[in-house]
């Protein structure tokens, strides 16, 4: 997937659940 994608989607789910999701969101999406 784009890198650039993938970074949008993290914003956004930063955004919407907090640092805590985001950061293990990161680790799904990157697998």
């Amino acid at each position: 997937m784009n890198s650039t994608y993938r970074n949008l989607i993290q914003i956004i789910n930063y955004l919407i659940n907090g640092d805590e999701y985001s950061r293990t969101n990161m680790y799904a999406v990157d697998s």
